[in-house]
């Protein structure tokens, strides 16, 4: 369980890093060179499963929030705010109240369940999916 918690935490921290640099680089071409830098950085610590590092690498990214305008911190941090959630404690939620209520929810849904999927752990994965699908089912007959 240890395993599939700390493979959880490096894709989380990945996808964070690479949608903060990807965002920094569109507002600012200027940073693009360090920008790809920090991406190579990134891609080394996620590929070695070295979480540490990407921790490290993430508290350097957020550095540069000090460069960007409120508006471009807003936007970011709607870019990444899915990235905060506490995987085991949002499905048990979302199992003990047997339903997906809000897109949100359903969006961040289906990233854990793609985790989940990819890294072999299936203890919530049917209960998940079947939410998943129930609010699809629902989502389309409301329009």
């Amino acid at each position: 369980m240890k395993k599939i918690k700390k493979q959880l935490e490096l894709d989380v921290l990945n996808d964070w890093c690479t949608t903060f640099i990807d965002y920094v680089i569109e507002c600012d071409q200027s940073a693009e060179k360090y920008m790809r830098q920090m991406a190579d950085v990134v891609y080394a610590c996620y590929t070695s499963n070295n979480l540490k590092a990407l921790l490290l690498a993430k508290n350097e990214l957020l550095h540069i929030l000090d460069d960007l305008s409120q508006e471009q911190r807003n936007k970011l941090s709607e870019l990444i705010k899915i990235d905060y959630v506490d995987h085991d404690k949002f499905v048990n939620d979302i199992i003990l109240r047997g339903q997906i209520t809000t897109n949100g929810e359903f969006k961040t849904s289906l990233k854990i369940a793609e985790k989940l999927f990819e890294i072999g752990d299936f203890s919530h994965l049917e209960a998940l999916n079947r939410l998943i699908a129930s609010f699809e089912k629902n989502s389309q007959t409301n329009y």
